[in-house]
């Protein structure tokens, strides 16, 4: 407080009747009211000026004084034994060490003289208020929010006394404060820590320090796994979750990448008998009633020996006869494969036929059907996969037909002709065919011929028909033999037309080369030195007969009755 001069004249009957002017009588207080903290000590300044005709004997201050009593000396007073302290004679400044809060009152200075009556009482006093302080914090305090701190005291608002604001015992920035409040615009952790507050005229006896206690979400959230990342199949491990949270993590959940429901809760999440299933990402989420945090992921290596070992074909589907084709190994594993082996099985016995990722067969046929599988093999083991059954169609081949019975096939009896083919898938459909005709006799893998008749004797084929083609067989001769007496007359029949045709056909030829001969000689004579060429060539032709047989009419004749 500013420091005012306060002259006080008090009047007494005896200092009139001698004749003391009152205006030479005066006492100065500092403060008329003084807040000060329980446990300090107050210094209460005062002075004054007397009559110089008087002697001052005593100073001494009284606590709320009654009209027309005795003032007590404070000092003699047991409540303030040894903690009133008086500056002597010369001026009226007390000092009361070890403040109680029951010493709140009106305080007044005693001066009294060497004349018994000559005594004077300092009006209206000084006004002297006790105060404990308290820090008071609002709850809950949470990170992001203002946060108002209110020192607490009973000092009048009049005295407004001057709050210091420190922090774990250090002073906080004074541009933080607004009367006996200390703001946080925006608090967080950085801000937590023992706060107190004092007042400036008794900076050494602050409150209790108050911890200021900021509620977060969970932060700095991690995953932790108790063995290394690379786990072996089989074995067991456990995930630990750790977060910064206050209030401290209620809950924590456990998820796996990919997946959309939780995996499991709890601080810890532990799997035993470990698989390649098991394998991926993992992240934990730590959650209080402020909010919630997730670590970063971790990935988890399940290594053992290779597992859903698989075989696959290329292309798929039914495969073509001198189709190209390659066979694929996969294995889902870590480590990663080491050596691919091909097998080949007829369905009884296994072979190698290959090594590597990879199977390849140029020009596949029938010899390469059967099944085949591969084995993938790394540092912790190796596993097959499911059999492959490759099998390469075709077209029919090889078709043949045969006939029952093989024997001699006589007039009115029964035959049946089978068509055979080698073929992949099965020949779908026969058809037979009889040569020389436009059209099917028939269809089916048989055709029957029932009371045959010589009409029906020829040459038959069948034809042999399935997805990928066909193929016809050779012809097979279907002879029809009649009654043995009715053929023996047609071959004697037969046979004696033969001969006569035969022996008219040597007669004639004779004829013909008797002429022959004939013409020759003639020519012969023309040739002949001796030869008369003046001779008449028509007298030897005139009387000539060839043969002594008849001319070439007759030989007409003779093949017109055969």
């Amino acid at each position: 407080m500013a420091q005012t001069a306060v002259s006080v004249c008090l009047v007494l009957t005896l200092s009139l009747i001698q004749g003391v002017s009152c205006q030479e009588w005066g006492v100065n207080l500092t403060h008329y009211h003084i807040c000060a903290v329980s446990r300090s000590s107050v210094v209460m300044p005062c002075s004054f000026n007397h009559p110089p005709n008087l002697t001052v004997a005593k100073v001494f201050w009284a606590k709320d004084p009654q009209p027309a009593t005795e003032r007590t000396d404070l000092s003699n007073n047991p409540e303030y034994k040894d903690r009133v302290l008086y500056s002597g004679t010369k001026n009226c400044t007390m000092t009361l060490k070890h403040i109680k809060l029951s010493d709140a009152g009106f305080y007044h200075p005693r001066i009294v003289t060497n004349i018994a009556k000559q005594k004077w009482l300092g009006q209206p006093g000084l006004n002297l208020f006790i105060t404990e302080l308290s820090v008071w914090i609002p709850r809950p305090v949470v990170e992001g929010r203002e946060v108002k701190m209110s020192c607490n005291n009973s000092c009048s608002p009049a005295q407004k006394p001057t709050v210091i604001w420190r922090k774990n015992g250090v002073d906080v920035s004074a541009q933080q404060t607004k009367h006996d409040q200390l703001i946080l615009g925006r608090v967080s952790v950085e801000d937590e820590g023992n706060y107190s507050c004092a007042l400036k005229s008794f900076q050494g006896y602050p409150s209790k320090p108050v911890r200021l206690n900021v509620m977060f979400s969970p932060k700095n959230t991690t995953l932790s796994i108790t063995s290394t990342d690379k786990i072996l199949k089989g074995t067991s491990v456990t995930l630990t979750c750790s977060s910064d949270a206050n209030p401290p993590v209620e809950n924590y959940t456990w998820f796996k990448v990919n997946q959309s429901t939780p995996v499991g809760s709890g601080q810890q999440y532990s799997i035993t008998n470990i698989s390649f299933e098991d394998g991926g990402q993992y992240y934990c989420e730590a959650r209080n009633k402020y909010g919630a945090d997730n670590s970063t992921v971790k990935s988890i290596t399940v290594e053992g020996p290779p597992n859903h070992t698989s075989a696959s074909v290329s292309p798929s589907g039914d495969l073509k006869e001198g189709t190209s084709v390659t066979l694929t190994c996969s294995s889902d594993v870590t480590p990663p494969v080491e050596n691919f082996t091909w097998f080949y099985s007829d369905g009884s016995t296994a072979s190698q036929v290959g090594a590597g990722k990879y199977y390849m067969i140029g020009q596949g046929s029938s010899e390469h059907n059967g099944y085949y599988y591969c084995e993938a093999k790394n540092k912790h083991g190796a596993s097959n996969s499911t059999d492959i059954h490759l099998i390469f169609h075709y077209a029919p081949r090889n078709t043949s037909v045969s006939m029952s019975p093989s024997g001699e096939i006589v007039d009115g009896s029964s035959v049946t002709l089978t068509c055979s083919s080698d073929a992949n898938p099965p020949v779908e459909n026969y058809t037979w065919f009889k040569v020389d005709d436009s059209t099917p006799v028939g269809s089916g893998q048989q055709y029957s011929i029932a009371n045959i008749s010589s009409e029906d004797g020829g040459q038959y084929y069948c034809e042999a028909r399935n997805k990928y083609g066909a193929e016809n067989s050779t012809a097979v001769l279907m002879e029809i033999h009649v009654d043995h007496t009715l053929v023996m007359y047609v071959v004697i029949g037969v046979s004696s037309g033969c001969g006569l045709l035969g022996l008219l056909f040597f007669i004639r030829l004779k004829c013909k080369a008797e002429k022959i001969e004939e013409t020759n000689q003639v020519n012969d004579i023309y040739d002949n030195d001796t030869f008369d060429h003046n001779t008449d060539i028509d007298s030897v032709y005139q009387n000539y007969t060839p043969g002594g047989a008849g001319n070439e009419d007759d030989d007409d004749e003779i093949y017109q009755n055969a």
